[in-house]
């Protein structure tokens, strides 16, 4: 428990550090937009977060059409955004938090070469939607020199608004945010892009698509639904048994395939959820490339997974998508788009993003039950083609 709270102390100074740095020398809105002749996107998080991003890169676009857009992010989205369209190069920068997770060390020693390249780049307007030392330092080597749009300011209110709300005997689901699209174009209204488009996307190119179509042949895919019973948190996985009845259930109501989708080091989960199946699956587990994943959900009827990125992914490619969803909070990171549902269990410590739950079961996620994924299954499919239980 007092490792958590250092944690979250340390995260709360960092956003305050952000905000500051923004409040004394960033506060003005872009007045000549004819000056901004080169951006600096700053998203150094996980799959699911660039997808949930992806407003912002079209919004900009649509803003400064002729300026020249750059993405820093982590080695692994990099090559999954070096083809987008709406941006012009990406830089990479792995944060200390991805370094731990992927087992490399980190120093802040050794990226101030980078930092030294970034401020020779002469960036007219930088948007950072992932702060740490490294970026702070970065804004601080820009003061005069470019505008910034930050998401701290945000988050130091937030926090604040936390703690009020719990002083006052209230519980932290009571707290509204807004959804994180949202909220993004809230952090792009501070520098007067008043016009976002918060439509979401996923940068495909005709080589993932081509990846994604040699796995359906084969595999024998036409009409199919993809499975991601996986998440990098145990505590966000649906339990492999209601996986495999579900399957078992969209196969027998609809006449659908199913593809039971994961990584490589999930392929032990994967099986398991196919012996408990009466039918038959098909299983991808790291065999596509991350992008040629995408690629294969874009080609699914519908998409069903737990609260992780390859949800976010489908929901932003515009599949039917439906999210079994637990500690989060639902309403912030819900995937985001017309087709999209969500099943969960409201309960009154929610939402948290603590690694374990201290109940014996995981009382938001786990009772969750197959019917009620069916019901937005259904729902969806009608939509999608026109099939469903309630046809008639």
């Amino acid at each position: 428990m007092f490792n958590a709270f250092r944690v979250q102390s340390l995260e709360f100074l960092r956003y305050l550090s952000s905000s500051f740095v923004n409040f004394l020398f960033y506060s003005k809105k872009i007045k000549d937009r004819e000056r901004i002749k080169k951006i600096l996107i700053v998203k150094t998080d996980y799959l699911g977060d660039l997808a949930v991003a992806t407003g912002v890169f079209s919004s900009l676009r649509e803003s400064f059409p002729e300026a020249e857009t750059v993405l820093l992010t982590n080695s692994q989205m990099a090559s999954v955004f070096s083809g987008d369209g709406n941006l012009d190069g990406v830089i990479v920068y792995d944060p200390k938090f991805f370094c731990k997770r992927a087992g490399k060390s980190y120093s802040l020693v050794k990226n101030l070469p980078l930092l030294r390249e970034l401020r020779r780049e002469g960036f007219d307007l930088i948007v950072d939607l992932s702060s740490d030392l490294f970026t702070i330092l970065l804004a601080l080597s820009y003061i005069f020199r470019a505008y910034r749009a930050e998401r701290d300011t945000l988050r130091t209110k937030d926090t604040l608004k936390k703690y009020w709300t719990l002083l006052l005997g209230g519980v932290r689901r009571d707290i509204k945010m807004g959804h994180e699209v949202s909220r993004n174009c809230q952090i792009l209204e501070k520098v007067g892009v008043e016009r976002s488009n918060a439509g979401l996307y996923f940068p495909l190119r005709t080589e993932n698509r081509e990846e994604a179509k040699r796995f359906a042949e084969t595999h024998g895919l036409d009409a199919f639904v993809v499975l991601q019973p996986g998440s990098y948190w145990e505590i966000r996985r649906w339990a492999p048994e209601k996986f495999a009845r579900l399957a078992d259930e969209i196969i027998d109501r609809y006449n659908l395939q199913v593809v039971l989708c994961g990584n490589g080091a999930e392929a032990g989960l994967l099986r398991r959820i196919k012996i408990f199946m009466r039918g038959r699956a098909i299983i991808q587990a790291g065999e596509l490339s991350l992008v040629g994943f995408a690629a294969l959900i874009e080609q699914a009827q519908l998409f069903v997974g737990n609260d992780s990125g390859p949800t976010h992914v489908a929901a932003a490619l515009g599949v039917p998508t439906v999210a079994l969803m637990g500690t989060a909070d639902i309403e912030r990171y819900r995937p985001y788009g017309p087709n999209s549902e969500i099943c969960y269990r409201p309960v009154r410590c929610g939402p948290c993003y603590a690694g374990d739950c201290y109940m014996p079961e995981n009382i938001c996620l786990q009772p969750v039950e197959v019917d009620q994924v069916l019901e937005k299954v259904d729902k969806l499919l009608k939509v999608r083609r026109g099939i469903g239980l309630a046809k008639n």
